[in-house]
């Protein structure tokens, strides 16, 4: 600091020049941040502040622009107009090294692990300590990773490789590289995507920790019910515009929903609590996968959307995919009164079964191809051309058509590349992918995962509508126990391969699928006896 001015610090070439503030009451501070990709603006006028010390939560709908601002903050983007400033210095970040050398690291929601490398090389790539003799001196390595680890109160060991590791365990050494750096921010994007319940309160712990620590820490998360649990302010952005700060203490769930989406969004869907006619569409008997599920029984009625829950490893997932034809099983399963033989994805999509991937980067979006494609290539037989088996392309853009007006799809041009949308419109993609043949049962996992409040309610809305309107039966694979509640006719809950609970009526609930899903208590449905 110099009399009458801050330095403006450039970390990249190191040039110093003197700006009048005085404001030095934010740790971190961007002054009318604008950033625009071709003719999106991303970012509009931004004024971002954060205190020294504090959780504070960054939200906002998909395309809101929360990534391209973390990613600004991360020296990944630089910002077409505005300032950045921290600890009362302008700075300028012209790569992630700079922003990392000034203080702040990010914990992306996708891992950059490798995972053929111990956890002490994930912590300290590229920065290892060496020898005289230029080799790495692994005692150092492995000594400095372990009092990381230890101040995270973390019993993971330097030396395994990462690929051995839970999920859990490797947020935990994404957090550890970002310590090791010196932070004095870190960026976390979206930390509890890929957890469970258990594994999400651990994390909050952590959080906590850290607090007291005087991290501060920049929370981005589309779970709102996560932001009343760690953070002390939540600054919400709506179509690249800040809309406001709010004190967590001193909002509503109710208010931020308002400020993300610009209206109140009230009984986001509301559960019909009987399926008038009940037909068979789906019946399964005697499932068997492998060693993982045992026994496996159940019935799909014409209509209704029926949830499967469970911790992870339950088999819940284990069965999305066999009906999907990703897995083999053994057993019997009809369709419409009907025995079928489902041996792969092929012969589950003639059969009329759409299926939506729990992981849309990993399992279900190709990136490099356009948005019409990603919706239709589930569709190509139909769109054959009989002589020559050409894709008859007007054929394919009216199921396109059809399909983005129905599901509410906003994209920019429907040749675009799909990584042009927003997480919540590649989900809408996905999941019309999984209607396009003619669908009759629909197979969905986690359908909501990762995507803001809007995009899960227009979701709900075109599951209750597929459901009542076109009259088909929903399996839905859901991690959120609220969720299953609000939107199931009927829930399955799942524990080691084998049904501990066929909850509906009062007894679906969020205790009593806690209760099944822990196998504290076994309960086969509201109006049969207890298992």
């Amino acid at each position: 600091m110099r009399q009458g001015g801050i330095l403006y610090v450039d970390y990249q070439i190191g040039v110093m020049q003197k700006m009048k503030s005085n404001n030095d009451e934010y740790l971190l501070e961007t002054e009318s941040i604008s950033k625009n990709f071709g003719a999106v603006e991303a970012l509009k006028k931004v004024d971002f502040k954060v205190e020294a010390g504090e959780v504070h939560a960054l939200i906002g709908e998909n395309g809101a622009g929360k990534s391209t601002l973390i990613k600004i903050l991360g020296g990944v983007h630089q910002p077409d107009k505005g300032k950045i400033k921290l600890e009362n210095e302008y700075v300028n970040f012209k790569n992630p090294v700079s922003s990392q050398e000034a203080g702040i690291s990010i914990i992306f929601q996708h891992f950059k692990l490798m995972p053929d490398l111990t956890v002490a090389e994930n912590i300290f790539v590229g920065r290892e300590d060496l020898k005289s003799n230029g080799l790495i001196d692994w005692k150092s390595l492995n000594g400095k990773s372990k009092d990381i680890l230890t101040r995270l109160d973390k019993n993971i060991e330097p030396e395994t490789p990462v690929k051995q590791l839970t999920v859990a365990e490797k947020q935990f050494v994404e957090i550890a590289r970002a310590l090791s750096f010196d932070a004095k921010i870190v960026i976390m994007d979206e930390p509890t995507a890929c957890l469970n319940e258990e594994e999400s309160e651990i994390l909050f712990e952590t959080i906590r920790e850290l607090e007291k620590d005087n991290y501060t820490i920049i929370y981005v998360s589309h779970r709102l019910e996560e932001i009343f649990k760690i953070a002390d302010k939540a600054t919400v952005l709506r179509d690249g515009e800040l809309i406001g700060t709010r004190e967590v203490a001193e909002t509503s769930e109710k208010e931020l929903v308002r400020m993300m989406v610009g209206s109140d969004i009230e009984n986001l869907v509301k559960k019909e609590s009987e399926v008038e006619e009940k037909e068979i569409i789906l019946d399964i008997k005697n499932m068997k996968i492998n060693s993982q599920v045992n026994n496996f029984d159940l019935t799909l009625y014409r209509g209704e959307i029926v949830g499967l829950a469970g911790i992870k490893g339950s088999g819940r997932n284990k069965v999305a995919k066999a009906l999907a034809g990703i897995l083999p099983f053994s057993g019997e399963v009809f369709l419409e009164g009907e025995k079928i033989d489902i041996n792969n994805p092929w012969s589950a999509l003639d059969y009329g079964i759409g299926h939506l991937p729990q992981e849309r980067n990993d399992e279900g979006i190709f990136p490099q191809m356009s948005v019409k494609n990603n919706l239709t290539i589930k569709a190509l037989k139909k769109l054959e051309r009989k002589l020559t088996k050409f894709i008859d392309q007007n054929k394919e853009n009216v199921i396109f058509d059809k399909l983005a007006n129905t599901m509410n799809i906003k994209f920019h041009n429907k040749n675009d590349t799909i990584m042009s949308l927003s997480g919540g419109n590649q989900q809408k993609i996905l999941l019309s992918r999984a209607l396009a043949p003619q669908c009759k049962v629909l197979i969905l996992e986690e359908p909501t995962q990762g995507i803001d409040v809007g995009a899960k309610a227009e979701i709900h809305k075109l599951m209750k509508s597929l459901a009542d309107e076109d009259e088909i039966a929903i399996l839905m694979v859901s991690s959120e126990i609220p969720e299953l509640v609000r939107m199931t006719d009927r829930c399955i809950v799942m524990q080691r391969g084998e049904i501990t609970g066929i909850l509906e009526g009062e007894q679906l609930n969020n205790e009593n699928i806690v209760a099944c899903a822990t196998g504290t208590e076994r309960i086969k449905s509201a109006n049969s006896e207890v298992i």
